[in-house]
């Protein structure tokens, strides 16, 4: 059971084979995780590192400044680097959530090519925070 998700199963679409097998490529550790939050066309960049170790995570402007906000993990002690497809990523996430009021996308940059992980309109199961809190209101205002 997936603790971190709420049950979504009317969503699910069996039909999509999206395993890929990446473990050579990054010597067995995870490769960074660019998640983007889409509001309406509004964009948050959410990039998580060493996620099955050291987890820590830094939210981003579109044009890569990091925002002084915490989200559920702990940020790392330097900033990731931006990542030089990021405009593309970015029409990605705008093509994938133009549709949606919200919804994250997330990619990954992988040797230059870019993979979709998922979709989701749960992050971390509608239970994450942000510290400091204004961040809650903040990004729930670009929601509704």
């Amino acid at each position: 059971m997936d603790c971190h998700a709420l049950p979504c199963d009317k969503a699910r679409n069996d039909s999509l084979d999206s395993t890929q097998l990446l473990e050579s490529t990054f010597a067995y550790k995870a490769p960074d995780d660019y998640k983007f939050h889409c509001f309406g066309g509004q964009i948050f960049i959410q990039v998580d590192t060493e996620r099955f170790t050291s987890h820590t995570r830094t939210m981003f402007d579109t044009e890569w400044n990091a925002l002084e906000v915490v989200y559920y993990y702990p940020l790392p002690r330097t900033t990731p680097t931006k990542p030089k497809n990021l405009p593309t990523m970015l029409d990605i996430a705008r093509l994938l959530s133009k549709s949606c009021r919200f919804v994250r996308v997330d990619l990954y940059s992988i040797c230059g090519a870019i993979i979709v992980g998922e979709l989701t309109m749960t992050p971390e199961g509608g239970t994450g925070h942000f510290t400091p809190n204004e961040w809650d209101k903040k990004l729930g205002d670009l929601w509704h």
